[in-house]
């Protein structure tokens, strides 16, 4: 019993360090939200309206896709382009 509770102690101990590593990878990669939540209202316009125009997205879905963070990767690849053109990252 006492051997049992140990090697289920050392299991815990292992999956909470390798879900802490996750996550660590998972929060060093810069999601687009941090950037546009760091720009100006006007900044903010300019890119929202410059890819809903090209996106044919409606207002409510790119809001919902920034929010959730599920831009496919040719929207990924369109705000990457329509930001480099407009700032000087």
């Amino acid at each position: 019993m006492k051997q049992t509770f140990s090697f289920v102690c050392n299991i815990n101990i292992a999956l909470i360090f390798v879900l802490k590593m996750a996550k660590d990878k998972k929060t060093d990669k810069m999601v687009f939200r941090y950037h546009y939540n760091g720009l100006s209202e006007e900044e903010k316009t300019e890119i929202r309206n410059e890819f809903l125009k090209a996106s044919e997205l409606s207002y409510t879905t790119f809001y919902h896709k920034l929010r959730v963070g599920n831009f496919s990767r040719l929207e990924k690849d369109k705000l990457e382009e329509i930001c480099n053109e407009k700032f000087a990252w």
